[in-house]
This record gives C-alpha cells, sequence and structure tokens, in this order.
C-alpha cells in the first residue's frame, strides 16, 4: 500500500491549507470588485452626495454620532441615494430590497373586481379619434414608458387649454436663454395643467430643489404646523416642511384627522401619485436635507431663534411658532444639524396669478362631538348639484378625482381647495390645484371610505379617470409599482415602505367595486361623464 513519509505528508497538507487560503481571498476579492456596496465601498460617495444634497458648500460635521433624538431608526447613506429602475434580468445584489419587491408586487387575489356583468368593460375599448390608452403596446413598456403614455394620451384626449401669461412677452424675449428654470415653468403653467407631460424643465426643477445652495428661510406665518419658506440660489423659493417621525409610523389610533402631524413623504408621495395620474395639478416637490445650523439658524429671526436648543445628547433642535406641536416637547431634532424635509416649489404670487380659495362641499367638522351634514344626508349631493359653482362645468367631476386621489393617498384633511382667478373667464373652467398633502399616508392598513362618499353619493366618474383605474388594476403594472418607480428619482427614496405602496392596489379595487356599484344602479350613460378631459 502507498504511503507519503511523516515530512512529505506535512508539506502536502501544508500546501492544502494555503491553496485553499488562496481561493478564498480571490473569491472576496472578485466579490468585492463586482459588488463594492456590500462592503461598504460606495460608502464615501454616497456620503458626498448626502452632503451635496444638503449643500455642498458647507463643512461636512459629524456623521451618525447618535440616533437618540433623530427621526428615523434607519437612517443611513444608501437611503439618500439616487435609484434607478433595474433593467430586466438584472440581478438586485441587495437582498433585503429584493424581498421588498417580491412583497410589494406579488399578486394577490383581493377584492377583485367582477367584470362579468360589462358594466367596467366598456371602459377598456375608447372610441377617441385621436387613440386609445389601451393598446397591446403597453404590455411591452417599462414603468417609465407607461407613466408617459398616460400622461401623453391625457394630454392629446383633453381639450386645448390657455396659457396663463404671466410675463410680458417682449422680457421673455429681452431674456432669451437667461430665463431661470422656474421661470420656464411660470410660462408652461396653463388653463388645464400645472405643467406640460413632456416638460423638461420639471425634473431640472427637482434637481435644483433638491441641490441649489440655500441663501434664505424664514418662518412662514399662519398654518396649524411649522413650514419654513426657503429661498435658493437662483431666486427660486420653496415651502419647506420637516421631517419628524419614521416613515413607517402610522398615526395613532386614537388621533383625530384634525390632530395628526403632517408628513414630509406624503408631500413628495401626492406629487407622484399626481403625475402618475396624468391630473399634473400639483407643483413640483421634491426631498431635502437642510442643515439646521447654515440653512436655518443662520437667517432665522431673533423670535425664532429663541426656540432652538440643543437636545442631551448635542443634537440642534427648534420647534418655533405655530398652532399644533410648536413647543419643546414636539421639537424638531437634526443629527447632529442634519435633518430632512420635503420642498414644493412655490406657485406664482397673487399678483400675477391669484388664486381663488374655495371651501369643500364635503369639508368635514372638525369637532370631536358633532359630524358634518352630509355625513348624515344620503342624499347630500343632489343640493350641491344645484348650488353654484357645482352646477355646471367641470367643477363637480373635478372634486370627485380630487377625493379619488385623496382616498388613495388617505388624506382626510381636504376641507379647502383652489383654483386659479386669472383670467377671469377662467372661474369654473380650470383645474383644482393639488396643495397640502402633509396628513396622507398616515395608516397602512385601514381604508377611510368615508373619503370616497362624494363618489358614493353623486355617483359620477371622469371617463378617462376611470380608464387609468382599469389601467392601473389590470394593466402590466400595478399603481404601486408605478409610484414606487416614480419616487425612486426622488434623493430621499425610498419614500413610501412597510404596507403602504400593498394598500394603494387595495384602494384601486375598492373605488373600481364602488364604481360598479354606481354603474349597475343608475347605468353607464349617468354615471360615466367623458367632458374632453
Amino acid at each position: 500500500m502507498f504511503c507519503l513519509k511523516p515530512n512529505l505528508k506535512l508539506k502536502w497538507r501544508a500546501g492544502l491549507v494555503m491553496l485553499v487560503g488562496l481561493a478564498s481571498l480571490i473569491y472576496f476579492m472578485l466579490i468585492s470588485i463586482l459588488n463594492p456596496a456590500a462592503n461598504g465601498f460606495n460608502e464615501a460617495g454616497a456620503r458626498d452626495r448626502l452632503y451635496k444634497a444638503a449643500g455642498g458648500h458647507l463643512i461636512a460635521p459629524r456623521f451618525l454620532v447618535d440616533k437618540s433624538s433623530w427621526a428615523t431608526s434607519n437612517f443611513s447613506s444608501a437611503d439618500y441615494q439616487f435609484h434607478d429602475e433595474p433593467a430586466r434580468g438584472h440581478k438586485i445584489n441587495n437582498v433585503e430590497e429584493s424581498v421588498r419587491r417580491k412583497f410589494l408586487f406579488k399578486e394577490k387575489p383581493h377584492l377583485e373586481v367582477d367584470y362579468s356583468k360589462g358594466y367596467i368593460n366598456k371602459a377598456f375599448t375608447p372610441r377617441r379619434r385621436d387613440g386609445e390608452l389601451f393598446t397591446h403596446e403597453i404590455y411591452q413598456m417599462t414603468p417609465a414608458q407607461l407613466i408617459y403614455h398616460i400622461n401623453a394620451y391625457r394630454h392629446k384626449a383633453r381639450r386645448a387649454g390657455k396659457r396663463m401669461n404671466i410675463f410680458d412677452d417682449s422680457a421673455v424675449k429681452e431674456r432669451g436663454n437667461t430665463l431661470k428654470n422656474w421661470e420656464l415653468w411660470y410660462l408652461n403653467i396653463s388653463q388645464y395643467e400645472i405643467y406640460r407631460h413632456d416638460d423638461p424643465i420639471i425634473d431640472k426643477l427637482l434637481h435644483n430643489l433638491a441641490m441649489l445652495p440655500v441663501t434664505d428661510s424664514k418662518q412662514l406665518s399662519g398654518g396649524t404646523q411649522l413650514k419654513l419658506k426657503l429661498t435658493y440660489s437662483d431666486d427660486l423659493n420653496g415651502l419647506w416642511k420637516p421631517m419628524r417621525f419614521t416613515r413607517d409610523t402610522e398615526t395613532l389610533i386614537n388621533h383625530y384627522y384634525f390632530s395628526d402631524y403632517e408628513r414630509h413623504t406624503a408631500e413628495i408621495a401626492a406629487f407622484h401619485l399626481d403625475r402618475v395620474f396624468g391630473f399634473r395639478r400639483s407643483p413640483p416637490i421634491s426631498g431635502r436635507i437642510l442643515n439646521i445650523t447654515a440653512d436655518i439658524k443662520r437667517y432665522a429671526s431673533d423670535r425664532f431663534r429663541k426656540t432652538m436648543f440643543y437636545s442631551p445628547v448635542g443634537n440642534l433642535c427648534f420647534y418655533g411658532k405655530c398652532s399644533y406641536y410648536c413647543d419643546s416637547n414636539h421639537a424638531i431634532c437634526g443629527h447632529p444639524d442634519w435633518i430632512e424635509g420635503s420642498v414644493a416649489a412655490f406657485l406664482p404670487e397673487d399678483d400675477f396669478a391669484p388664486r381663488e380659495h374655495r371651501r369643500n362641499p364635503w369639508r368635514r367638522s372638525y369637532s370631536r362631538y358633532r359630524k358634518a351634514v352630509w355625513e348624515t344626508e344620503p342624499d347630500y349631493c343632489d343640493g350641491v348639484k344645484q348650488t353654484p359653482p357645482f352646477n355646471s362645468g367641470r367643477v363637480l367631476i373635478d372634486l370627485i378625482d380630487l377625493h379619488i386621489f385623496d382616498f388613495i393617498q388617505g388624506n382626510m384633511d381636504r376641507h379647502h381647495y383652489e383654483v386659479y382667478d386669472f383670467p377671469e373667464d377662467w372661474k369654473n373652467d380650470t383645474i383644482p390645484v393639488l396643495l397640502d398633502n402633509g396628513r396622507g399616508w398616515g395608516k397602512m392598513y385601514r381604508d377611510e371610505i368615508s373619503i370616497l362618499v362624494p363618489l358614493q353619493q353623486c355617483c359620477q366618474v371622469r371617463y378617462s379617470t376611470l380608464q387609468k383605474l382599469i389601467l392601473f388594476d389590470e394593466g402590466p403594472y400595478k399603481l404601486s409599482k408605478l409610484l414606487d418607480y416614480s419616487t425612486s428619482k426622488d434623493p430621499l427614496y425610498p419614500i413610501l415602505v412597510g404596507g403602504h405602496l400593498p394598500a394603494v392596489d387595495r384602494r384601486v379595487k375598492i373605488i373600481l367595486k364602488e364604481l360598479q356599484k354606481c354603474i349597475s344602479d343608475h347605468g353607464w350613460k349617468k354615471v360615466v361623464i367623458d367632458d374632453g378631459f
């Protein structure tokens, strides 16, 4: 029998161990090269982008020193990177992200809509001369292409609207190519949309909101909660709302809607929901990280500066002056002085483009002890239909669109809305502007059906809105996936986490169920309104 000598056997074993070690070293080196994010290789680059988003002109402060008073428990530099939709067949390296996507976009047989009677089915065969929303090409589209398709269809289908002449034409020609992004956006605001579906300026404006240095900030008076007006280096003005708690924190079950916190992520998600729907009635909104010392405290008034203090762990906090939650027990704290929030681009000033403030007929009572009239009268909509301005034009059907939009995001705080009051002939023939959506996205597993009362009582829906709801339910991508893709371009992504995205798809089905009841009871022609928008 063949046998190695003892010294040769020892050398053979040592050589084998060295060979295994060398193979392991090569393996881990390859992993590091192919997936640098796995070992934190991109941490410095991500951190640089974070500082640039918060104002790259500042010296980088301490980073993630203590999380005791920071508003999010899973704060990391990876949360502030721009995320692109992975190409088909692309392997997702992040296991947690892969599991999250499989959970969110898994088909679930819940609240299925019965199309067998043909009530809703008619919306699948639109007969417009300018083309159809439902074509076989949509099943080969990427999420980005489908969102563009929805917006382009809306642009073709709606009646042509007048442009708002905010600036004098001669002044525009004189400025030529020196017009700033926000000025170019103002030029394209029209009667039926805040921005064009194919306007490249909007993405540039979102980038400006997130990246440009802040040259001034001050607290705005009025309102129930704290908000700041930011002025950027290009004279753009934005409304900034701070982050108060984590993205997965839900509204307390014992809190009334009028005493709930506002969420900065709700403002961002509402803008993208409006964009995916193709309404284009919301001004551009982006996530933004501020440095409290350099971007807020530096420009604060003496009165506002007195509300600033350092927490026991050395984080800079402030609470300002407002009706709710502006006290030291509800202070907003940085980490140590960095804080994220949402910033919405200001619409043109009232001197140039005045807006009319209108009361919502389905406004809630804002009382702990009494209900609103519409909550006790099933025929309330009959009276609304006879009351100006809801008795003619597009006003009522726009309001139903608005409540569908609010139901999907769970916003119960729509007490008023605004429409453009310039020029005079726009009075009842223009869009409601979607502002102040901070109290949405507060509940993942509860659907507030009372938000849909205008739809239930009036039993009317715009034809194009019904089409899009069916597309989101039956099309190649659910609304949740399109919304997640749209928000992935924001520097604070992820915007919606946990059960919020599955709730979006669930609520689309609930709306379709309500519409099916209406069409069954009243007939297609009375329920589905094709007004050319």
